[in-house]
């Protein structure tokens, strides 16, 4: 009595195994499983689908208090391989040149856009301080401070700190 019992459990599990695996909602999802890898290493995180897109939670370290940290990432899809790559690079501090112009630190990009230059916002349409074009306003894209021109003044100027010679 006891050895059918477990007999038409075992049998239950496998009906129910075989269903899951053969219903197109389930293969579906185990075919688009994606693997993260976060800077070279295979990780448990899981990526999150909503109607907007698909998402993959990044995480950074807390710096101590009164200190400040920066950090890039780079995101990469390798849809042959069903792999998504996160690369995560603890930045050093933009070192400003001086000349350079203060708001865009010379890199010629308008800060507003999303990402830095593309012309677009956050909002996805047209960045709103550049009007779309990508160019640093302060600097009309030149990446030289926008009051003394990255030249300085003989005074030294007042918005980057250069002194002409």
């Amino acid at each position: 009595m006891l050895i059918i019992r477990h007999r038409n459990k075992l049998i239950l599990t496998l009906a129910f195994a075989v269903m899951m695996l053969a219903s197109p909602v389930y293969r579906a999802r185990a075919q688009a499983a994606w693997e993260v890898l976060f800077n070279g290493e295979v990780s448990k995180t899981e990526v999150h689908t909503t109607e907007n897109g698909s998402y993959v939670p990044v995480f950074f370290p807390v710096p101590e208090e009164g200190e400040s940290q920066s950090y890039g990432v780079l995101i990469e899809t390798d849809g042959a391989n069903k792999q998504i790559k996160v690369t995560k690079v603890k930045k050093k501090s933009p070192v400003k040149v001086r000349g350079d112009c203060p708001k865009c630190l010379g890199s010629k990009d308008c800060q507003d856009c999303y990402p830095a230059g593309s012309g677009v916002g956050t909002s996805g349409g047209s960045c709103y301080s550049c009007n779309g074009s990508g160019d640093c306003p302060y600097c009309q894209g030149s990446g030289d401070c926008y009051t003394c021109g990255g030249k300085g003044f003989p005074g030294g100027c007042n918005t980057c700190g250069d002194v002409s010679s």
